[in-house]
């Protein structure tokens, strides 16, 4: 309350709580990005995973996290709006927020709904918050708008961000590097206990690159058995008692047990040298 006590324009006011919130939300979500569990409170199941969103390999352009970048970007109009209250300051907090809005569209839109197939509650709650910040900017520029140049060039940067962001995480991407390790592993009959909400099973996905195609991969959580076959899945999973996803095992012809690796994410190493599967020679 001292912080607006000396503040008599609502939009400041607005603007600066909107901010306040962003700066929480991302603060937040760099903490689910770098954490080593596996939950967070807007985890809700299949379709609905903040960590499976934030651990993602589209996290990270060129190993920076986008979280980290949402979070200067809120402190960056916190103090903006708190410093000044000019119409200069106001049309570069427009800008700048439409220059932010342009790529996290592009995620929510591509990444999360047709790549990941699951929403960051709290991802699209600072999108949201965004727009509000755009709006409330505008109209505190009235009844001067801002140049529609201007508008169409922060548009543009914020195009070239999904450009970048995109050679990012296309240049990460194995390929079918590992495609000949991958069968390996499936003929000797190595398999992949996991999740589709877990997102250390992600990272191990993202590891294999289109290689994964070629994993057995056994559904453990009932949360996500939406068909028979997922339900089987689960019943035999449940057969061998895990506490965590991904866990590692090699069946023998019966289905049972030969051999458990620890659980959590393996390295190529790991799988290589248990299994007897060489990796691909470096290029």
């Amino acid at each position: 309350m001292f912080l607006f006590m000396n503040m008599k324009n609502p939009t400041r006011i607005i603007l600066i709580t909107l901010s306040i919130l962003g700066i929480f939300i991302m603060a937040y979500l760099v903490k689910v990005g770098y954490g080593s569990g596996d939950t967070s409170f807007c985890d809700l199941g299949e379709g609905l995973s903040c960590d499976l969103v934030n651990k993602s390999k589209y996290a990270k352009v060129f190993g920076i996290p986008l979280s980290g970048m949402g979070l200067a970007y809120f402190i960056w109009v916190f103090f903006t709006a708190l410093r000044s209250y000019k119409p200069k300051s106001l049309e570069k907090i427009a800008l700048v927020s439409v220059v932010m809005l342009v790529p996290s569209l592009y995620l929510s839109i591509w990444v999360e709904y047709f790549v990941l197939e699951t929403f960051c509650i709290l991802c699209e709650a600072s999108k949201v918050i965004m727009a509000l910040i755009i709006i409330a900017s505008l109209f505190a520029l009235r009844p001067k708008p801002v140049p529609w140049k201007r508008l169409f060039g922060s548009i543009v940067v914020g195009s070239l961000l999904i450009g970048i962001s995109y050679i990012s995480t296309s240049s990460s991407d194995p390929g079918k590097k590992y495609d000949e390790f991958a069968q390996c592993l499936t003929s000797k009959h190595y398999v992949m206990l996991g999740s589709a909400t877990c997102s250390s099973c992600l990272k191990q996905r993202d590891m294999f690159g289109e290689a994964m195609r070629f994993i057995e991969e056994i559904e453990c959580d009932p949360r996500n058995a939406d068909n028979a076959q997922e339900k089987e899945e689960v019943k035999f999973c449940a057969n061998f008692q895990i506490r965590k996803t991904p866990t590692w095992v090699q069946l023998d012809e019966a289905r049972n047990s030969l051999y458990r690796f620890d659980a959590g994410i393996q390295s190529f190493d790991s799988l290589s040298s248990v299994s007897g599967c060489p990796l691909p020679a470096e290029q």
